[in-house]
């Protein structure tokens, strides 16, 4: 992932933008989800978080029955 403090010159405001390209490995997965979750609970500016997490939220976006179901619930919203 790549995170940049971004600063509107107007304003001052600022807020961090993360782009972020997943490990597709599996075995990767956690370490990667790990130390974005800690950018996240420390970071104090507003961000604007996107890119590819290679994670799929539910078996119909997979082309076949292998589906892992480990590490969706990290992108479901709750309202």
């Amino acid at each position: 992932m790549l995170s940049l403090k971004i600063r509107n010159k107007d304003d001052g405001f600022q807020w961090l933008l993360v782009s972020v390209y997943g490990a597709a490995q599996p075995s990767l997965k956690e370490s990667f989800l790990t130390e974005l979750a800690h950018l996240c609970a420390k970071e104090l500016l507003p961000m604007i978080l996107g890119g590819d997490f290679n994670i799929i939220r539910g078996p119909r976006e997979k082309s076949n029955y292998n589906y892992n179901d480990r590490w969706p619930f990290f992108f479901q919203c709750y309202h």
